[in-house]
């Protein structure tokens, strides 16, 4: 973690650089394929399920490699919504935090 004007943010998960900040809610924090998309089909997703996005974070190692997705979600995901990300092509990973 690290401090800023808002308090302190997460900036480290697994090995990615992150700035997560203080937050209420869920965090969706999905590690994917680093390729053109991958934001928008996660997006979509969550919309056409009427999930909102607070905000979101992206942390990389490289270029078209893995990357590490961080959504702040207002409203928890049911297990079929949360399975329906796991199932995107391109996704390694994903899972539900409660904050």
């Amino acid at each position: 973690t690290t401090l800023a004007h808002d308090g302190p943010h997460v900036v480290l998960v697994n090995d990615y650089w992150v700035d997560i900040p203080p937050s209420e809610g869920y965090l969706l924090v999905c590690e994917n394929e680093d390729r053109p998309g991958m934001i928008g089909v996660v997006g979509t997703i969550l919309g056409n399920f009427g999930v909102n996005i607070s905000f979101m974070n992206v942390g990389r190692h490289e270029r078209r490699g893995s990357a590490l997705m961080v959504l702040a979600l207002d409203e928890a995901l049911t297990g079929e919504q949360l399975k329906k990300v796991k199932e995107t092509p391109g996704i390694f990973s994903a899972r539900l935090v409660r904050l």
